[in-house]
Parts: structure tokens; sequence; C-alpha cells
């Protein structure tokens, strides 16, 4: 007998990668720099948390417009702790029964909730890549969710990927998958 993973195991996967990097973070590099360059450690895991909540909000017929959340303000326990929090709302709505056939109304437009479910997962994972190489470690984010996020760029030329991605940038010919996907959604290497 086979069994199905629930629909979000794929996110459930690349946020637990976040997830694990949030406790190699040390005191002082919460105010370290990113590869977003506005944004620093904390102002990284502080939107990714806003993201959730509001991925979670537009799962429940929210207006994208009118759905963004102030992001939490403190770095260290209380920001894992509204990480995992908001991560788990999130989970249960993109596993509610019908979730991934209804509409999601998102700032690009109305897409079906599968197509919600593979962006956030994108951009959680290429967060997943800043985070790491803010603190100088690799991403542990596995081939098949890079290749899955690949895939969902080059079909959809943007379209349902979250706003703010800078154009794609080079990237050597031996990066890594989750480097050449950095790359393609406008990080310098």
């Amino acid at each position: 007998m086979c069994v199905q993973a629930p629909p979000g195991a794929d996110l459930a996967r690349v946020a637990d990668a976040f997830g694990d990097l949030l406790y190699s973070i040390t005191d002082a590099q919460w105010w370290a720099p990113t590869p977003c360059t506005d944004w620093n450690v904390r102002d990284l895991v502080a939107h990714v948390v806003a993201g959730n909540r509001n991925f979670t909000k537009m799962l429940r017929g929210a207006d994208p417009t009118s759905s963004i959340e102030g992001e939490p303000a403190l770095p260290g326990p209380s920001l894992r702790e509204a990480y995992h929090v908001d991560l788990a709302l999130l989970l249960a709505a993109f596993n509610a029964p019908g979730a991934l056939t209804a509409p999601v109304r998102m700032q690009v437009g109305t897409v079906p909730g599968l197509v919600a479910l593979k962006a956030r997962t994108t951009e959680v994972l290429v967060h997943c890549w800043d985070l790491a190489r803010a603190i100088g470690v690799s991403p542990q984010v596995l081939p098949q969710d890079v290749a899955t996020a690949m895939a969902l760029f080059v079909r959809s030329h943007r379209f349902a990927l979250p706003i703010g991605f800078a154009a794609a940038r080079p990237a050597p010919l031996d990066a890594s998958p989750v480097d050449r996907l950095a790359a393609l959604l406008g990080r310098v290497l």
C-alpha cells in the first residue's frame, strides 16, 4: 500500500530546513546583513514569519493587499516561536480539504491553491538560502525541492511567485542547483 504525503509536505520539508537554521543563529548574527540587501537576519526571519501569516489569510479568502501584517519585532526565542506557530497554521490551511483547488487571491492574481502552495514553498526555499548565506552555513534543502521550484519559475515566467524578487543574475557553470535557483531569483552568488 502506498501512503500519499499530505499536500503541504514539500512546504513542510523546506520550512523545516529554514526552521533548523533559526537555531544556528547566534545573538550577534541577528543583525548581520543578508543577500536581501534591505534586510538583516532579523528582518529576513520576520519577513518569512509575516509571509506565513499572510498566506494563511489569503487561503482563508483575505484580500492580499489588505493582508499585510506587521512583522514580529524581537529576535531570538520569540521570533523562533512565532515562526513555528505561524508555520503550523499555514500547513493546516494548505492541508484543509479543497485548499489546493480553491482559488487564492494573491498580489499577482488569482491562482489555484496548488500554485499558491508552490509559490510559498519557492519563497521559503530561497529565503532558506538567504539565511544560510547570512550566517555562513550551507542550506540543507533537497534537490527535488530545488527542481520543483525551478520548474515553477521557468514554467510560470514569474507568475504566482511572490513579488519582490530581483532580476535574474548569472550563475557560474559549477553552481549548485540551489545556488542556480537563488541566482535566477536575483541573488548575487
